[in-house]
């Protein structure tokens, strides 16, 4: 065990954040990747576990994500609106104009009623890995506020709160008019997730609490928009700690939701573990490691991790899903 972490360590040294060393090399599938099932009359075809998904996400250092009370099936390829002033499209146009532009990904979830965790409203703004909420942004005052605090970590205009520390964030890709296999894909790997943990708590599953000893771990399942990547659909993304996995599958939802919950009792990651420096990240892979083995689904990544370090720890971890 020791000789396996100091291998991890020199892996991962004078690599995290480094810019990627070459492009993501990727084989499309022929309609969705999923190892079983169908979904409507159609099969999922099956595709083989690629090297090239562990280190597919481009590195970045932030994820903002919009409430929207607008259902998946609604949103259009761009989540754009009539009225082209949304929060989510003032915070794309105003990200755009900025200095964080590629280091900062923006994402919209679909909140079909306020989360009574946080609480979390229609059009509220949540940011990761810092774990804060942004409330009531409605305008572009409170955009620019936005943006301002991610530029100097401080706006008159905003004053974000932080979300509770023991919940757990679990964002599934369903954005069928951006590529159909999201929207095969997500929704049956989404209802799983809800149903484990509905499972923990009989609870509704998007504002779950489940009980392990003397900790209260509270799930959210949530659609989201894009995020990259679907050829590798269904894709889910868990903050904290900010991982991404792809491939996934309805019968990966279960060990996906106990290995979370699992850690976050164990460690009860505090927010000063999931800041935005090259240490921390190091520190949290270690506490806090992805799912790598026993699941059909493939680790993609995790914010503030560059492609090069990904890579490393794939490769001291072992095979991250299993083979068909």
């Amino acid at each position: 065990m020791l000789a396996h972490t100091t291998f991890l360590r020199q892996a991962l040294r004078g690599v995290l954040m480094r810019p990627p060393s070459q492009a993501v090399q990727t084989k499309t599938p022929i309609y969705c990747i999923s190892r079983t099932g169908t979904v409507g009359s159609r099969k999922l075809v099956s595709a083989a576990p690629s090297a090239s998904v562990t280190g597919s996400v481009t590195p970045y250092e932030r994820h903002l994500f919009v409430a929207s009370p607008t259902a998946p099936a609604e949103w259009n390829t761009t989540c754009s609106t009539a009225s082209n002033s949304s929060p989510f499209e003032l915070l794309q146009q105003k990200l755009k104009e900025s200095k964080l532009s590629g280091t900062v990904k923006l994402t919209q979830f679909h909140l079909p009623e306020p989360l009574d965790s946080a609480p979390i409203g229609s059009h509220d703004v949540l940011l990761f890995p810092e774990n804060l909420t942004f409330k009531l942004v409605t305008g572009l005052r409170e955009v620019s506020g936005i943006i301002s605090y991610l530029e100097t970590g401080a706006h008159a205009d905003v004053h974000p709160l932080h979300l509770p520390e023991d919940n757990i964030y679990f964002f599934v890709c369903c954005h069928a008019k951006r590529d159909e296999r999201c929207g095969r894909c997500g929704p049956p790997v989404l209802n799983a997730l809800k149903d484990a943990a509905r499972a923990c708590s009989r609870a509704r599953a998007f504002g779950t609490v489940f009980v392990e000893g003397r900790a209260n771990v509270k799930i959210h399942v949530l659609a989201c928009s894009h995020v990259g990547g679907h050829q590798f659909a269904g894709n889910v993304l868990v903050y904290p700690p900010g991982d991404w996995y792809g491939y996934v599958d309805p019968q990966d939802a279960q060990p996906l939701l106990q290995h979370y919950v699992r850690l976050q009792h164990e460690h009860r990651i505090r927010r000063e573990a999931v800041l935005c420096d090259t240490s921390d990240a190091a520190r949290l892979l270690q506490i806090f490691p992805p799912l790598m083995g026993g699941v059909r689904c493939t680790w993609r990544g995790r914010v503030n991790l560059s492609k090069d370090a990904t890579l490393a720890f794939g490769q001291a971890s072992g095979p991250s899903c299993c083979t068909t």
